[in-house]
């Protein structure tokens, strides 16, 4: 499969951009404010509802269930979420059907992201904060459902070759991180050839003494 998705010259130097076909660990496996506790049954988005969450949920509904994580796990933000399974996964914050499915056939409400006192206390992360922390996680890991990942490539089948990969989001972060490898390279080799060219001058000064 070809994986090329754009190529280009930064400093003389070749750059390619990739999509990356087997990106790895997920980020919801790194360390996280927020944990996603869902009722998908053909996925595992993370911790699955069961015992007094699950009765919390179906005595009363979201509601009672976000008083439930605010009392037994210290939640201070709680949102629902979203997927749309079709072509892909996609999920997002908010519940209900996607707009691209509104009768709901491909879609609906799947769980619920909440940060929790431990997680709070180990990433350090103020409370003003933990709506927009839990957001962009959400955004990340739909980027990563949605095979949105990427890798570089900076002067590829030349000695001094550099690649990284795992790029999950926006391409131009992987692009940013790729022409800064590649004005690397080049100053390096700005800098060999001086060293040749300073080289060359003091063997020509020394046989002309001779």
């Amino acid at each position: 499969m070809d994986t090329l998705v754009e190529q280009y010259e930064h400093e003389g130097i070749p750059v390619e951009i990739h999509w990356d076909q087997d990106p790895g660990m997920s980020p919801r496996d790194a360390t996280n404010v927020g944990t996603i506790l869902h009722w998908h049954r053909s996925y595992d988005f993370g911790e699955s509802i069961e015992g007094r969450d699950m009765e919390a949920l179906e005595r009363g509904g979201m509601k009672l269930l976000v008083r439930w994580l605010e009392l037994t796990r210290g939640a201070t933000c709680v949102l629902p979420l979203g997927l749309l399974d079709h072509s892909g996964l996609h999920m997002w914050v908010g519940g209900g059907s996607h707009w691209t499915d509104s009768a709901g056939w491909d879609s609906g409400t799947v769980g619920v992201i909440f940060d929790t006192a431990e997680s709070r206390e180990e990433i350090g992360t103020p409370l003003e904060h933990v709506e927009e922390c839990l957001r962009q996680e959400i955004k990340t890991y739909d980027a990563y459902l949605r095979g949105e990942v990427y890798g570089y490539v900076v002067a590829h089948d030349e000695p001094d070759m550099d690649s990284c990969w795992g790029f999950i989001g926006d391409i131009k972060w992987a692009k940013e991180e790729a022409e800064s490898s590649a004005e690397y390279i080049a100053k390096e080799r700005r800098a060999k050839a001086e060293a040749s060219y300073r080289a060359k001058r003091v063997i020509v000064a020394r046989r002309g003494v001779t």
